[in-house]
């Protein structure tokens, strides 16, 4: 019994599915872990860097994906808002784990807010329009 000979063609791409799959494959990039905050805080609780005492350099950072702006932008953020801490020297930094619970709360609570405000407003538009004005 002889095979097929015939070659198995895969199909053309055309220009247009090209730029969905590299639009695709650059969210997968974006998206494919977390942002520059995860990716900084992950490294303290790598260290366990929950106190002064365990303290990390700035060397532990080194090797995130992300750029040395990035980072330092990042850090200054947190640092900020009170979420990392650092030593007197500025050498040294720590995360501080309560803060961050209480800022992500915030933020949620933020957002939520966002929603439900309009939301409401709109419910309350649609009622004073469907039985005042009807």
């Amino acid at each position: 019994m002889a095979k097929d000979s015939k070659k198995q063609e895969t199909p053309q791409v055309t220009p247009t599915m090209q730029k969905i799959m590299d639009h695709d494959e650059k969210m997968k990039k974006r998206n494919s872990g977390r942002t520059a905050s995860e990716a900084v805080i992950n490294v303290f609780r790598k260290h366990k860097a929950y106190s002064q005492k365990r303290a990390v350099k700035i060397d532990a950072f080194k090797d995130l994906p992300l750029s040395t702006s990035t980072i330092s932008y990042t850090m200054a953020n947190l640092i900020d808002q009170g979420v990392i801490m650092q030593s007197e020297d500025q050498k040294e930094y720590w995360f501080n784990e309560a803060r961050w619970n209480e800022l992500s709360k915030e933020v949620v609570r933020d957002y939520q807010m966002i929603f439900i405000v309009p939301l409401v407003v709109g419910v309350l538009v649609f009622i004073l329009i469907k039985f005042v004005f009807h």
